[in-house]
């Protein structure tokens, strides 16, 4: 599946993210892409890898395809002529060894800190959960309020250090410029507790931070007080998440309490909001230019500025493009080699992923990782193949909700006015997602990595592969010993369930109604004539379709809803999957089902009766079934 993404995309919403990034190592990272046009032509292979810029090039397409004996592998074509390096758990290890990762942010960020965590070390970071043991777990939350700490150290495979704090206070006020000197300040001093600096470390460390004031207090003690011993000249990499917390304070203007946790800033008039933004970020901004160049932290790498992760529905509300709009105006025209933009928005809107709840999945945060990682690590020491294979059953929004589909009250809306409570809520009590009070936090609890490889493997040459067969002894006394007999071997016929596209269908519900364009309203009728007929084409994904009307429009999924577009891109792309007794089910690329919901057209999370269809071509056929290959 081919999507393509620009700089029009970086007009709509942010939650910002800066990271700012220092390490000891020394090479060359600058991109020679030389003719980008005869680049671009280049298999992904034999492209330049993409190095350190004041702009990360992340332009161009992402695709979807199989690959390697893979299915929904993700490639990145690049305008810029160059190629993204992949790295293994086992390499980005080697990159940030000796290395310190400071991450400060709320929720996301947390996120993010969890992902590159376990993916050096799988599960060296589990997040709280109801009734469990407590040693099966570290005591923190994903929820951008309450956990104010996470410090990890890992060395030869090993954690040697682990802290993390949790306070179960009430969030009003709980992150103005006052209580980050009262509160936090106290908390993020025991980064001065961890062991002495030792060869072969990798640190990495989340720091909690809602606002601007907040960074910079954070700023102001990592330079002035917070690390002691080596850690002082540790090489670091820096990452502040700051923005959804103003999208969040306007919400405070209907009484919403959760997010009074800035009283000077919740439910003021969005106006005001964007101006305490656009203040806050300059002066953060001013606070980090010595930060990141010459004898600061972060002088030797610099600093980047990441941009919101999009989540289709979930952050389209006017804030998101305007507080988005407000960042790019102050930091991606003026980004250089020590303060860079990585725009996050336009590479998430483009996956084939869709949020969790508003969040990164643990596929689309690893992803994030790979770009990050281009712009410090040694180029030299990354994976042959360039396309992303997935290993991990959590690595998919989709997957998650299969195994969750309970978990969506967790993660959505009602989640943060919940997070002051000290009590469990009642769907909590439940104890659904295997205990955890978040669903991305459910998401990131089982591994997820990145298996990158080639579109086109290289191939064994004839020479090696008689070598191989004549050092089979089984090959050579059956085949070998047979003389010049020729032996011939047929494959045995395979049945697999499919569909054959190509041609007009009918869809019909459990009510025995049709699917219908009706002059450009979608319904569901009795009859079964031209407005019913559907033509059902390939799409580029793997077992993935389109449904074009008799009006040249196709069936979609957008803001939740099930409609007609003339478009052909993400949206309008369906999986259809065996649902037995000769029926299927329809599903957007949201994993949402088609369904008929008191016979009108509908989406649903379940896939029981209601989301059942009949496939038929116009001679009552099913177009779907057992076929022999």
């Amino acid at each position: 599946m081919a999507l393509r993404f620009g700089k029009m995309a970086m007009l709509q919403a942010l939650r910002l993210t800066v990271f700012c990034i220092v390490f000891a190592d020394s090479f060359d990272l600058s991109l020679n892409a030389g003719n980008q046009q005869a680049a671009n032509k280049q298999p992904l292979e034999e492209r330049p890898v993409c190095g350190r810029q004041p702009v990360f090039p992340i332009y161009g397409t992402v695709q979807q395809m199989a690959a390697g004996g893979k299915t929904g592998v993700w490639s990145l074509d690049l305008d810029k002529g160059c190629a993204m390096a992949l790295r293994t758990g086992e390499q980005s290890g080697r990159c940030l060894k000796d290395k310190w990762v400071v991450n400060i942010g709320a929720s996301e960020t947390t996120l993010m800190t969890v992902s590159l965590v376990n993916s050096l070390l799988p599960g060296a970071l589990k997040a709280r959960r109801m009734n469990f043991p407590l040693d099966d777990q570290d005591g923190y939350s994903s929820d951008g309020i309450k956990t104010f700490f996470v410090d990890v150290i890992i060395k030869d495979g090993h954690v040697v250090h682990k802290r993390t704090v949790y306070k179960p206070m009430d969030p009003y006020n709980l992150h103005s410029l006052e209580m980050a000197h009262k509160v936090a300040v106290p908390i993020w001093k025991q980064l001065g507790d961890a062991p002495e600096r030792e060869p072969g470390m990798t640190r990495v460390t989340f720091m909690l931070a809602q606002y601007w004031h907040e960074v910079d207090v954070i700023l102001d003690m990592l330079q002035n007080g917070g690390p002691t011993g080596q850690w002082k000249s540790a090489p670091v990499w820096l990452s502040v998440n700051v923005g959804q917390w103003y999208a969040d304070a306007k919400a405070c203007a209907w009484g919403v309490r959760w997010c009074e946790t800035d009283t000077t800033i919740a439910g003021q008039p969005p106006g005001v909001i964007l101006n305490h933004f656009r203040t806050g970020l300059q002066k953060t901004m001013d606070k980090m230019k010595p930060f990141c160049s010459g004898d600061g932290m972060a002088g030797r790498l610099g600093c980047q500025f990441v941009s919101l992760t999009y989540c289709y529905g979930e952050n389209s509300q006017w804030m998101y493009p305007a507080l988005h709009k407000a960042f790019v105006d102050l930091v991606e025209h003026k980004a250089t080699d020590n303060i860079r933009f990585f725009d996050m928005w336009t590479l998430t809107q483009q996956m084939p992923e869709a949020c969790v709840a508003g969040h990164l999945s643990p596929a689309s945060a690893a992803m994030g990782w790979q770009v990050l990682l281009s712009s410090i690590c040694d180029p030299r020491d990354a994976a042959p193949g360039r396309l992303a294979a997935w290993d991990g059953y959590h690595c998919h929004s989709a997957n998650i909700a299969k195994m969750c589909p309970a978990g969506r009250r967790l993660g959505s809306s009602q989640v943060p006015r919940l997070a002051h409570l000290e009590e469990p809520a009642p769907e909590r009590r439940l104890n659904p997602c295997g205990g955890y009070f978040y669903l991305w936090d459910f998401g990131l609890s089982s591994p997820c990595a990145i298996d990158p490889v080639s579109k086109n493997p290289s191939h064994p040459s004839q020479e090696d592969i008689v070598k191989d067969m004549m050092s089979d002894e089984d090959f050579r006394s059956r085949f070998i010993s047979a003389s010049d007999a020729a032996v011939k071997t047929t494959p045995a016929p395979t049945e697999v369930w499919q569909c054959t596209p190509g041609q007009k269908v009918l869809l019909k519900s459990w009510n025995k109604l049709h699917l219908t364009d009706s002059n450009g309203m979608l319904a569901l009728q009795p009859q079964s004539g031209e407005w019913q007929q559907w033509t059902m084409t390939k799409a580029p994904g793997a077992d993935e379709f389109f449904f074009t009307s008799w009006r040249h429009v196709q069936l979609e999924e957008r803001d939740n809803r099930v409609g007609l577009n003339a478009e052909r891109s993400t949206w309008q792309t369906w999986k259809v999957s065996d649902a037995g007794n000769g029926k299927v089910f329809i599903t957007s690329y949201r994993e949402n089902q088609l369904e008929d919901r008191q016979r009108a057209p509908s989406l649903s999370t379940d896939a029981d009766d209601w989301q059942r269809w009949t496939m038929t071509d116009l001679h009552g056929d099913s177009v779907c079934g057992i076929k022999t290959v």
